[in-house]
């Protein structure tokens, strides 16, 4: 499934039906990563819908077995970047990796600022 770069919109409706819905779409690959199908029966809708940014980051935090260490201020694999700051910039809370890091760097006299992977929301 393609959905633009950089969707925006908390949802998309993607179809809408007037009798009964027989197939369910469980699975469904290629969404951007905080986007889910939605089958609303009230409405007879499909629709991709966003998840919660909150939500978003406890689906995160419950990968890490260690309960103990799934708070935001947590580091879980002990790289120095608490769980939050790790889930922003799409890190890995078992990989202790700072190269997910921003970086500041200069370029032809200016200063730039550099961030080489982040989580879309």
């Amino acid at each position: 499934m393609w959905l633009p770069k950089g969707v925006t919109s908390p949802y998309y409706v993607i179809a809408t039906y007037l009798g009964p819905l027989h197939h369910t779409f469980a699975n469904v690959a290629g969404l951007p990563e905080s986007y889910s199908v939605v089958h609303d029966a009230k409405l007879k809708q499909l629709r991709f819908e966003s998840t919660p940014t909150i939500a978003a980051y406890a689906a995160f935090a419950n990968t890490i077995t260690d309960i103990t260490k799934r708070g935001v201020l947590d580091d879980a694999d002990g790289d120095n970047i608490s769980n939050l700051i790790e889930y922003g910039l799409a890190g890995n809370p078992y990989v202790a990796n700072r190269q997910i890091l921003p970086r500041i760097c200069s370029h032809r006299n200016k200063c730039c600022f550099r961030i080489y992977a982040q989580r879309r929301f």
